[in-house]
């Protein structure tokens, strides 16, 4: 600011608010009309509406067309300082010299008024050195991006062996047979019946009231007869354990293919079941046609 005067420097710091109350008062009593706006004042306001658009904190820079008007004043301001002495020592120009030069105004030129809004531009681009110093406002930080988890629904629980019993029974493709009660102990009051499907090798065994068993000590194991086989060696068709007198459904195992099963027996094996029954312990049968 040491190409501006005493007071153009007062007036600029007036603008900005770095008089003290002194200085202030002074600064007023020497304008001709202290409650006027001076050039300066004007100046700042306007790039404080400019930048800050209206008090707004959202501005990135200056807007475009007051940028061209402060780059303009500013080299027309430097141009001044340098050319304006010469010119105004000068006599007056005849009409080639009063025309402008590559845009440059002639002598004519009101340079008093010129360099007021020089000085007015120059306190622009101070006020805008200031206001880049200005603390912005923290950005309150957006709370994190939950990702959209889509509900979990269950699986449905896989059937159990009683649904699965009933519809092997509803597609039509199975036979029923019923339980016979041998005299083992373990048989007595027992009864139910065998389900199986030869197309699909599958079938199930319904038992009620037969004993149960300690897998400790004993199981059951099933075995299946079938037609033109050895009948020293039935197809095993798994061990399996009873816990409850009441009806229970177990799904066959069998380890083998069976094309025409004749008879389907129920004996008590050592834990684990064994390879070749002895049949000692024979406790229910059900015979195919019987």
């Amino acid at each position: 600011m040491s190409d501006l005067t005493p007071q153009a420097e007062r007036a600029c710091d007036h603008a900005l608010g770095l008089l003290d109350e002194a200085d202030e008062r002074a600064f007023l009593a020497s304008l001709d009309d202290p409650h006027s706006p001076t050039d300066f004042e004007l100046a700042a306001a306007e790039l404080e509406l400019g930048v800050l658009g209206l008090g707004g904190v959202n501005a990135e820079r200056i807007p475009e067309e007051l940028e061209k008007r402060l780059e303009a004043a500013a080299t027309a301001y430097g141009w001044a300082l340098t050319a304006a002495p010469a010119n105004l020592s000068q006599g007056a120009p005849d009409a080639s010299q009063t025309k402008s030069r590559a845009g440059v105004p002639g002598a004519g030129f009101d340079w008093g008024r010129y360099l007021g809004w020089a000085a007015a531009a120059v306190a622009l681009l101070v006020t805008a050195a200031v206001l880049s110093q200005r603390p912005t406002e923290p950005v309150a930080a957006l709370p994190p991006q939950v990702p959209s988890v889509e509900p979990v629904v269950d699986a449905a629980p896989p059937p159990t062996p009683v649904e699965e019993r009933q519809a092997l029974l509803e597609g039509g493709q199975a036979v029923k047979l019923s339980w016979s009660a041998t005299k083992d102990e373990a048989a007595s009051g027992a009864s139910g019946d065998v389900v199986w499907s030869g197309a699909r090798q599958v079938g199930y065994m319904r038992f009620k009231g037969l004993k149960p068993n300690d897998p400790k000590e004993a199981q059951y194991q099933l075995w299946i007869f079938a037609k033109g086989q050895d009948e020293r060696y039935p197809v095993d068709g798994g061990v399996f354990d009873v816990d409850s007198s009441g009806e229970v459904v177990v799904a066959i195992d069998p380890k083998l293919h069976v094309d025409e099963p004749t008879l389907f027996a129920v004996t008590v094996e050592k834990p684990g079941g064994v390879v070749v029954s002895k049949r000692e312990r024979i406790v229910l049968t059900a015979a195919a046609g019987g």
